[in-house]
């Protein structure tokens, strides 16, 4: 009989290494932390550096209150936090930070000093931390504020240490992080510095200058700048029109009461009211603050604090949904609710003489606005805006930060697609399955093999049969319609679509020289550049050799930005921009010879180049198409 095990009460050291699992997974994870204690202690500036993608070294100092002297090794404790004092405060939480444990767990995992001086103070005090072990605090000159320095991350968990990414994928990931950061926080100046090198700068002039540090002057020429303000939900942001799509998720930011957050319910309404105007693999670009009282909102879900709970889902997808729904619509209630129109849009213009109702809206006809779409149980029935009393203001105002962190990637990728060799393997494991071994007596294995052998050999004759079909002598009796040939061939009539059967052998084609790794390339006489954000261009260098496999040449400029000196001569006259946008999101080009977009581009091409039906063929042309189809009559278009 086994003997109980006594129970341990773990060491404070063992306890925050055990924390530091769910908070500090990553570089960025650390720099999230910090920088959002440096917004809750009031800074105005913050400057942020790393070196070697945050694995050598993160800096982050604010010109924030500060620590006083005596605070200081409180700081480092778990559980210990300046934000809230009892229960009560969980119930309406208006800093970022709350839970009292991200210092202690960042120090239990790395060499962390602390540097910084408060107002009241003559000198600034130092205190450092070798894996949560303190040092002495000593005095030291510094500037009021705070600044953090947290080098040899996960020197003491090397089992964490070597489930990180390639220095420049955590570097990606800190400037995808900061990024949304000053997106978040679009009233801080804040500096961001890799390897010593300014990366980005925002000056903390508002939402809109933020945008524009990120994004470029681009993006505010393609977005609609909204405000709804009703029922105790105020909504507010950037919304790309319908023709400034994204080929990921990566340019979606959703803010709550100033805090990054990802919520499946924004998500789903932001997408559904853009449903309309998208096509596969095109995203929305948007940046939506949410600001409403923070008693109906349970930021307390996980350590990450990136995920909430709305005590009333169905009213944010409702307003969410709504909002975007009538901006993108044109509808007469979208005059109150935008504040700036996107120049490069499709938008009704409105005359001195005319009623918006009667404006011409030019361009993909919109559909006909009904309110009766969205209707739910939480509208009031004396006005037609969504409602519940749950969401009406308190009468302390609500002021909210701005918002925090990265949308990380959410797309799962696809199955990697069998080959006739990965089938046949797979049926052989199936007869040699450990577990069908132990099962299954030694006749019935027998048994299912001599089926396999049988099948296998059916298969062979079935193909031979339609070998020797392909090779007996055939009669062009002539053309049908301008669309199809046909063909005599023994007792039998062979009747082909034309343009199907073209398309096919153009793209065979050069499936074959991508095969051989001859496929023809044009340099561009102007190359391309494309901009990519930290994420995307960390794919594109990882996927350079792919790239050039397929006749793609890219080379990278710098600041995010690529040039595309070639291209496959079937894709010279493609719409650049589509085809790169798409590429950012087919997560098939790692896993696959002929990834899907440049499949459907290749298809594309052989569609438009090939014999178009109701193209009259001359004898010669029929007899040229006939022999280049002769071992390929089973095949179908490449459409499918």
């Amino acid at each position: 009989m086994n003997r109980p095990k006594p129970i341990n009460v773990l060491s404070r050291q063992v306890y925050n290494q055990i924390a530091a699992g769910e908070v500090v997974e990553r570089p960025a994870s650390v720099v999230k932390e910090l920088f959002e204690n440096a917004v809750d202690a009031g800074a105005s500036t913050i400057t942020v550096s790393i070196a070697n993608g945050g694995l050598d070294e993160i800096f982050v100092q604010d010109d924030g209150c500060g620590i006083e002297k005596e605070d200081l090794p409180r700081a480092f404790m778990s559980h210990a936090t300046s934000k809230i004092t009892d229960a009560n405060d969980l119930l309406g939480i208006k800093t970022l930070g709350f839970r009292g444990e991200a210092l202690a767990s960042i120090a239990s995992v790395s060499e962390t000093r602390i540097a910084s001086k408060t107002i009241d103070e003559e000198i600034g005090y130092v205190l450092t931390s070798s894996g949560g072990e303190l040092s002495e605090i000593t005095e030291s000159p510094c500037m009021e504020g705070t600044a953090v320095t947290v080098s040899k991350l996960f020197f003491n968990t090397p089992a964490r240490l070597k489930f990180l990414k390639t220095a420049r994928s955590e570097e990606s990931e800190v400037t995808n992080l900061i990024a949304r950061l000053i997106l978040a926080n679009s009233t801080v100046a804040v500096k961001y510095y890799v390897d010593d090198k300014l990366e980005l700068e925002s000056f903390g002039d508002g939402l809109k200058d933020a945008v524009r540090a990120i994004y470029g002057v681009e993006a505010l020429d393609n977005c609609y700048e909204i405000s709804y303000d009703k029922n105790g939900i105020l909504l507010e942001g950037f919304l790309g029109n319908i023709n400034y799509y994204k080929g990921n998720r990566t340019y979606q930011t959703a803010i709550v009461n100033g805090r990054w957050v990802v919520d499946q319910t924004i998500s789903s309404a932001a997408q559904n009211a853009y449903a309309p105007y998208l096509m596969k693999r095109q995203y929305p670009f948007y940046i939506l603050k949410i600001d409403v009282d923070p008693e109906v909102v349970d930021v307390n879900v996980h350590p990450r604090k990136t995920e909430i709970r709305f005590q009333d889902n169905g009213v944010i997808y409702a307003v969410v949904k709504t909002v975007i729904s009538r901006v993108l619509d044109g509808t007469e209630e979208a005059m109150n609710i935008i504040v700036n129109r996107p120049r490069a849009s499709i938008v009704p213009t409105v005359s001195d003489d005319k009623p918006i109702s009667e404006v011409e809206i030019k361009g993909k006809p919109y559909e006909t606005f009904s309110y009766d779409r969205f209707r739910t149980p939480y509208e009031k029935s004396s006005e037609s805006e969504y409602y519940s009393p749950i969401f009406e203001k308190k009468e302390e105002s609500l002021q909210a930060k701005e918002p925090d962190y990265s949308a990380g990637y959410d797309v799962k990728p696809p199955k990697k697609l069998k080959t006739d060799v990965a089938q046949y393997v797979q049926e052989i494991t199936d007869f040699t399955d450990e577990g069908a071994l132990k099962s299954e007596s030694l006749d019935d294995i027998f048994r299912k093999n001599k089926e396999y052998i049988e099948k296998c050999e059916r298969e062979k004759q079935s193909y031979e049969q339609i070998t020797e079909e392909v090779d007996k002598p055939f009669r062009i009796v002539g053309q049908a319609l301008n669309t199809f040939l046909i063909l005599e061939c023994g007792d039998e009539i062979i009747m082909i679509d034309q343009h199907a059967a073209h398309e096919r052998i153009l793209f065979d084609k050069f499936c074959l020289r991508l095969k051989t790794n001859t496929v023809a390339k044009q340099r561009l006489l102007f190359p391309y550049a494309f901009k990519a954000n930290a994420l995307e261009a960390d794919m594109i260098t990882d996927m350079k050799n792919l790239f050039e496999d397929v006749g793609i040449d890219i080379l990278p400029v710098g600041d995010g930005v690529f040039n595309v000196c070639s291209l496959p001569v079937e894709l010279i006259d493609i719409d650049y921009d589509v085809f790169f946008r798409d590429i950012l999101t087919d997560a098939t080009f790692k896993d696959e010879k002929m990834p899907g977009v440049l499949r459907e581009k290749i298809i594309q091409k052989a569609c438009k180049s090939a014999i178009k039906s109701g193209d009259k063929l001359s004898e010669m042309e029929i007899n040229s198409l006939v022999d280049q189809l002769k071992n390929n009559r089973q095949l179908k278009c490449p459409h499918g």
